[in-house]
């Protein structure tokens, strides 16, 4: 495999990016560090230090966690406007349980 050089053009990558694809490319600034693009936000993932990466982002199991979190945060509120129930908030945390080949996600919720 070749080193790639980093892309460093992110505007114009956006614009190449389909409605609803993401893309995810080496940004070159340190060994892990990734920009996540999906046409119109840019977000950057990279590794913790203390396993060679720059700290830069959430690694890839956080990214999942807080996308699982997301999800479950945005279900309840939506679902409490459709009933018509009074939420102010809704908190999600989450935390990888289990070994890193066969990580399953824990959650608590707590609503407000």
């Amino acid at each position: 495999m070749t080193d790639v050089p980093p892309i460093r053009d992110w505007r114009s990558l956006q614009n190449e990016i389909e409605p609803g694809s993401v893309l995810v490319a080496s940004a070159g600034a340190a060994p892990f560090e990734q920009r996540l693009l999906d046409g119109r936000h840019v977000l950057t993932a990279d590794e913790p230090a203390k396993v060679g990466g720059g700290d830069a982002g959430p690694g890839p199991y956080e990214l999942l966690l807080m996308a699982l979190g997301a999800c479950t945060s945005m279900t309840v509120k939506m679902y409490a406007r459709r009933k018509g129930w009074p939420l102010e908030g809704a908190e999600v945390r989450l935390r990888p349980t289990g070994s890193t080949t066969r990580t399953v996600p824990t959650a608590r919720t707590r609503m407000r």
